[in-house]
Formats: C-alpha cells, structure tokens, sequence
C-alpha cells in the first residue's frame, strides 16, 4: 500500500466513525474515539516509522505500537473490526 496522506486518513476515519479530527487528536480515551485513532496509526503506518507516525499524532512511539499491534490481534478474530477496516479502505480509495 502506498504512503497516504494524513489528512485523508483522518477524514476516512472519521467518516467511518461519525467523529471529527479534533477528537481523534485529543487524549479522549472512550472506546468509539480511541478505536478510530488506533486505525489512523494503523493506515498512517504505511511508508512511516513509529517514530514519524508518533511525532505526527503528538505520541510516543510506544503509544503507536500498542495501537497497531492492538487492532491487529483484533482484526484476527472480530468481524466489527474487519467491517471498519473494509468500510475505511473503501473510503481511502475514492
């Protein structure tokens, strides 16, 4: 997958989620929020270091980790998951 751009990520993510960027970019830690923000880390990943994808979100690269490692196991086993992940690649592709 290439690189994409961040403000594109977000907006799919968003879309997908019914939220807005300013709360993917806060610290709110409810479920709905912190979900859409682990899928951001996840697709910003693509052509980034967990270094770069932290500096982006304002994150440690630690915080990064955890989040894509989490959605990963995730999407082994949960179909809400596997939804999400399809209804967002769909709308990073228009």
């Amino acid at each position: 997958m290439r690189k994409l751009p961040i403000p594109k990520i977000k907006d799919a993510v968003c879309k997908v989620f019914d939220t807005t960027p300013e709360l993917i970019d806060s610290r709110i830690r409810f479920q709905p929020h912190a979900l859409a923000r682990q899928f951001c880390y996840y697709y910003a990943m693509t052509g980034r270091s967990y270094v770069s994808v932290g500096h982006i979100f304002n994150r440690d690269h630690g915080t990064i980790m955890h989040g894509v490692k989490k959605l990963r196991s995730l999407s082994d086993d949960d179909w809400q998951i596997k939804a999400y992940q399809q209804e967002i690649e769909k709308e990073l592709s228009e």
